[in-house]
C-alpha cells in the first residue's frame, strides 16, 4: 500500500513517517537529493548532480521537484512496486504542486498542516531553516490554507494538523485512517 504525505517545509512529515516507520513497521520510499543528508535522515538517498541528470535522462522518476537550488526525484518503479504491495505500508514526501502526476495511481494522501502559521513558524526556527521562511510561508500560503477547510477532500487525500507535541496522536490517527477505523 501507498500512503502519500503532502506538506510545506517544516510542518513535520519526516517526523511523522519516522514515527510510523518506528511504531507500525512502515517503509519510506527513497527519494534521490542533489545536496548532503541531514543527521538522521534515511528515507533520501544523495546523489551528484551529474548522476541526478542521467537518472532524469533516463526517466527514472516520476517526479521530480526543484527546492533551493537542490533536486528531488522519486523513482517511479519503487511506487509502482508501493502501489501494488499487499503485505506492507510503503510512505513517500510527495510535492503538492506536483500532485496531478499521481492520476491513475492507488494511495492513501495525508496533507499535513500546522495547527496555525505561528506554529509553522517556530517548527523553521526549530528546524535551522529561518533562511527559507519566506519561501515557506509562501509556499504555505499559497497551497495549502485552503485545505483546512476541507475533510475529506476525496477517497484518497484527507488534510490531519499536525499540533506541536503531538507526533505519537497524529500517527495513530493517519494509522487508524489507512486502517480504516473509524476515528
Amino acid at each position: 500500500m501507498l500512503i502519500i504525505f503532502f506538506g510545506v517545509s517544516c510542518v513535520g512529515k519526516s517526523t511523522l513517517m519516522q514515527a510510523l516507520k518506528s511504531q507500525c513497521g512502515w517503509l519510506s520510499l527513497p527519494t534521490y537529493v542533489t545536496r548532503p543528508l541531514r543527521v538522521g535522515e534515511t528515507e533520501k538517498i544523495s546523489v551528484s548532480h551529474t548522476d541526478f541528470l542521467e537518472m532524469e535522462d533516463k526517466k527514472v522518476f516520476i517526479c521530480v521537484n526543484q527546492i533551493y537550488g537542490n533536486k528531488y526525484g522519486i523513482p517511479k518503479r519503487e511506487v509502482e512496486f508501493a502501489m501494488q504491495s499487499k503485505d506492507h505500508h510503503w510512505m513517500l514526501d510527495f510535492p503538492i504542486s506536483k500532485k496531478h502526476l499521481l492520476n491513475g495511481c492507488r494511495y492513501s494522501g495525508f496533507i499535513i498542516l500546522p495547527q496555525n502559521e505561528e506554529q509553522l513558524i517556530e517548527q523553521a526556527r526549530v528546524a535551522g531553516r529561518m533562511d527559507r521562511l519566506g519561501t515557506i510561508l509562501e509556499e504555505y500560503r499559497k497551497r495549502y490554507i485552503e485545505y483546512y477547510d476541507r475533510r475529506p477532500i476525496n477517497d484518497q487525500c484527507t488534510p490531519i494538523i499536525n499540533k506541536p507535541h503531538s507526533v505519537y496522536q497524529t500517527s495513530q490517527l493517519i494509522r487508524s485512517l489507512v486502517a480504516g477505523v473509524p476515528v
